[in-house]
């Protein structure tokens, strides 16, 4: 350190405990530390500022457990119009207050270009869930009001959580398709895997405290879902075909689609079924892929079971496609789409990338199929 500097270890300690108390100041105490370790001359780094982060998500996980206890099912509207004159906000409020504090301290670190650099990427990308999350927790409460009670808008922070990803997507890196790393896509894989848990998440919320399941927080943001998945899979494949992707992304690519798969099943509405078949076929476009290129190039690692993906497309297909002579069709194609990743009599021709286990994948088949003359 420099003559009269302290070292930036100090406030370590410091900003932990502020940052894990669970207190409505914590937030704002470790913003108060931040800014003095830069009144001093220090830059903090991203794995600093994550405290932040931490801090707003402890403090909104002890709202929620408050207004959890209230009533497990409805709270009085009185939380929220606690105070007139702002002494009080109620916790809902205080809820998506933190959240937007989260977006707009996100949009402060990342106006200053030289934070996003790989060496700070681990701490962006937990940034980046971390505020995922909040506007999610916002959202979550929002549905314990009876409806029309409220401003808060639980359609506007869904909207929030899909503007975090523009974040990943504008960054230098990422615009950088020449120089785009490894950690980069597996990074932007999480933020998006996030994204889509949190839109599931919501999902089981509102059908639970909401007599009206079918519209579905999954299906209105279907574009930025397949958007997500689509610039995934593009900067992915460049690294796959430059023989720099390694094996261990595939856990983070399986995870993408199991999640968008969760999300496709929980759609109620026919006139998005559609949508959800096109999701369906992008996932088997991907693993196919894949596994073409994997066969071409050989993996170190041992191929992974996916035989739940094909499953979950397949009892998919059963809710979307009414048509029983149409769904035996598209139950075919899947089949066949599945068999390059069979048990294979010679060892030689099984594929490396990944596994299915044929009798599963036929019993989910077969319930997808239900009363059909066809079963």
């Amino acid at each position: 350190r420099s003559e009269g500097t302290p070292n930036l270890k100090v406030f370590h300690p410091i900003i932990a405990a502020w940052s894990l108390c669970g207190e409505k100041l914590g937030p704002d105490r470790v913003k108060e530390w931040i800014d003095q370790i830069s009144l001093l001359g220090m830059k903090p780094d991203l794995d600093l500022q994550v405290a932040y982060f931490v801090a707003v998500e402890k403090w909104q996980s002890k709202l929620i457990a408050n207004l959890q206890g209230n009533n497990n099912d409805r709270i009085d509207c009185a939380l929220v119009e606690e105070s007139a004159d702002g002494s009080s906000d109620g916790d809902i409020e205080s809820l998506f207050k933190a959240a937007q504090n989260c977006t707009r301290y996100l949009k402060e670190i990342t106006s200053d270009e030289n934070r996003q650099d790989i060496a700070d990427l681990d701490a962006f990308t937990s940034m980046l869930c971390y505020s995922i999350k909040a506007w999610s927790r916002a959202s979550e409460s929002a549905h314990l009001l009876p409806d029309g009670s409220s401003l808060l808008d639980t359609t506007q922070g869904v909207k929030e959580m899909a503007n975090i990803l523009k974040l990943i997507r504008t960054s230098n890196h990422i615009q950088n398709t020449v120089d785009v790393d490894e950690a980069l896509v597996n990074a932007a894989g999480k933020v998006y895997t996030e994204f889509i848990s949190q839109l599931c998440k919501l999902d089981s919320t509102r059908n639970e405290n909401s007599d009206n399941n079918e519209r579905c927080y999954f299906a209105d943001r279907i574009a930025d879902v397949e958007s997500s998945l689509r610039s995934y899979e593009y900067h992915s494949r460049r690294l796959a075909s430059d023989g720099k992707l390694l094996p261990e992304s595939n856990d983070i690519r399986h995870n993408l689609y199991r999640e968008t798969l969760r999300g496709c099943a929980g759609v109620k509405l026919s006139t998005d079924f559609g949508h959800m078949m096109r999701i369906c076929t992008l996932i088997m476009d991907c693993l196919s892929w894949h596994h073409a290129q994997t066969r071409e190039h050989g993996s170190s690692k041992e191929a992974e079971d996916v035989t739940d993906v094909y499953s979950d497309i397949a009892i998919i297909s059963g809710t979307c496609v009414k048509n029983p002579y149409e769904r035996m069709n598209v139950l075919r194609s899947i089949y066949d789409r599945a068999s390059d990743f069979f048990p294979k009599k010679n060892p030689h021709h099984e594929s490396s990338y990944a596994r299915v286990d044929r009798a599963a994948l036929l019993g989910s088949m077969r319930r997808s199929l239900g009363d059909s003359e066809m079963t």
